[in-house]
């Protein structure tokens, strides 16, 4: 299938919220949204309509309206319709970014990661959505889930899948991570490079006894043993993570990434990759469960 027909598995009313959150993750504020995505023209145009609610939901504060016929070269959009769109070139003294979304079912989660002219994380918007006419009170509670530190440890296997901004043939392969907890450290061990990564677990004192997160507790992980490019992952709610250099590297590659975990035994990893010219070289949807 083309990318046009994978994108037209968001097509649908979508209810949720932008939630803005600064670079170490502190919630700054929420706004309730409604995301139109329509087919026109037996599919051929999408109509998408982005509403800003209010706090009720019964008036719209602002409206963005847009059409698309063709999808820009900075968007791939995988078979589910999850998707990525963002900058393709970073370059130093110019902000950056991209959005990587995620879909399952009725569910959408998408994460904004941001960043300054000075190369540094500067902030994120986590958008969360469910489709409307479905049945919203699982799906609440999946969007408002805390992320735990325990969500993240276990032997996750699954597939990973490649689209290349060039066109080039997709590729796939099968994939294996190991998350194991050793005091205030997390180490992965996997199949994929980097075999093996070390991360420092670092909370708000807010954060409660049992590790969890929410809107304004973040969990910070600091990658051990980085020097030129330390990574920097926060744990947000609805169970999303975000994976991130604190500072774009020059002349070096890297790679922005985002991890939704759809239920508690099930996740997905997001990863669009730089190469050390700072072209976008590629874009990788990981589906996994958690085996043990």
């Amino acid at each position: 299938m083309s990318q046009w027909t994978h994108l037209l598995k968001n097509l649908g009313i979508w209810e949720g919220s932008f939630t803005h959150f600064s670079n170490e993750g502190i919630k700054k504020s929420s706004v309730p949204s409604r995301v139109s995505l329509e087919g026109l023209d037996n599919n051929r145009t999408v109509s998408q309509v982005v509403q800003m609610l209010s706090a009720d939901r019964q008036t719209v504060v602002s409206e963005r309206n847009l059409r698309y016929q063709t999808l820009s070269r900075s968007i791939l959009v995988f078979e589910s319709g999850a998707f990525s769109q963002g900058s393709m070139q970073y370059g130093p003294f110019s902000d950056f970014g991209a959005e990587l979304g995620f879909i399952w079912g009725d569910r959408r989660c998408r994460l904004v990661q941001l960043f300054d002219k000075d190369s540094q994380l500067s902030a994120f918007t986590l958008i969360r959505e469910y489709r409307q006419g479905a049945d919203t009170d699982d799906l609440h509670q999946l969007n408002a889930r805390p992320l735990k530190i325990d969500d993240l440890v276990g032997d996750w296997r699954g597939t990973a899948t490649t689209l290349y901004p060039d066109w080039s043939p997709d590729s796939e392969a099968v994939t294996q991570m190991v998350v194991q907890k050793e005091g205030d450290r997390l180490i992965e061990t996997s199949t994929t490079s980097p075999a093996t990564r070390q991360w420092h677990i670092r909370a708000c004192p807010s954060v409660s006894a049992t590790g969890s997160t929410t809107d304004s507790t973040p969990i910070t992980l600091l990658e051990a043993g980085q020097a030129s490019q330390q990574l920097r992952a926060i744990l947000f709610p609805g169970g999303v993570m975000s994976t991130t250099p604190q500072i774009i590297p020059k002349r070096e590659a890297f790679n922005l990434e985002a991890t939704w975990y759809v239920t508690a035994d099930h996740r997905q990893r997001m990863i669009r990759q730089y190469n050390h010219t700072g072209a976008w070289n590629a874009l990788t949807l990981v589906d996994e469960r958690r085996v043990v």
